[in-house]
């Protein structure tokens, strides 16, 4: 009789200690599952950037945006008379633009024919990359034709085609600081017409 006390007892504990380890088993299945959902959970993608070239429209007096993604036109940029060289600042957040006054003439063209030179027009275009807006014009010497921007972004220098020279400029203070003789048909690098960058924060390209 003892013996089969003692043997119900031991199946009695037997049935607990399962029902304890199941109870275990169970919590830890639980928590295993919730902890691989979030390790096979995708991360987010990172958002598609739009790479876009800018060209410049001399006889339209704008900045044409392509998206390359659909070679679709995103915007006419107007900027004013004869948009030339095109630069993109370092921190791809700007472009500037070569602006000219004088009249688009082919080599050894009679002057006395041509219309009257525009001095107002001649400048550096700013252009928000952001919003694709002109937001500012700075002076930078007579027939601007190419422009290029220093590596901390704070000043330019433009090649000034008809004057035979080349014009440093201080960005923030909207103002020449020298200009410099170069020669006949000056030119600061290979004429600059198209440029791109990518949008969002990337660092753009330009060339």
């Amino acid at each position: 009789m003892p013996r089969i006390t003692c043997w119900q007892s031991q199946i009695s504990n037997a049935k607990r200690a399962v029902l304890y380890y199941s109870l275990a088993m169970r919590v830890l299945v639980l928590i295993t599952a919730v902890v691989c959902a979030g390790c096979s959970k995708k991360p987010d993608r990172a958002p598609v950037q739009e790479e876009r070239v800018y060209v410049s429209d001399e006889d339209g007096g704008n900045v044409v945006v392509v998206s390359t993604s659909n070679d679709s036109i995103v915007a006419r940029v107007a900027v004013g008379k004869r948009p030339r060289g095109l630069r993109i600042s370092p921190d791809g957040t700007r472009l500037f633009v070569a602006l000219s006054g004088l009249p688009k003439a082919a080599p050894g063209a009679d002057e006395s024919k041509l219309p009257p030179a525009d001095p107002g027009a001649d400048g550096v275009g700013i252009v928000d990359l952001a919003s694709l807006k002109l937001v500012r014009k700075l002076p930078a010497g007579r027939d601007p034709e190419v422009v290029d921007v220093t590596a901390d972004g704070k000043r330019l220098w433009v090649s000034n085609e008809d004057a035979a020279q080349a014009s440093l400029v201080d960005i923030e203070a909207g103002q020449v600081l020298r200009q410099v003789p170069v020669g006949k048909r000056s030119s600061t690098s290979p004429t600059r017409r198209t440029t791109r960058s990518r949008s969002s924060t990337a660092t753009p390209a330009s060339w």
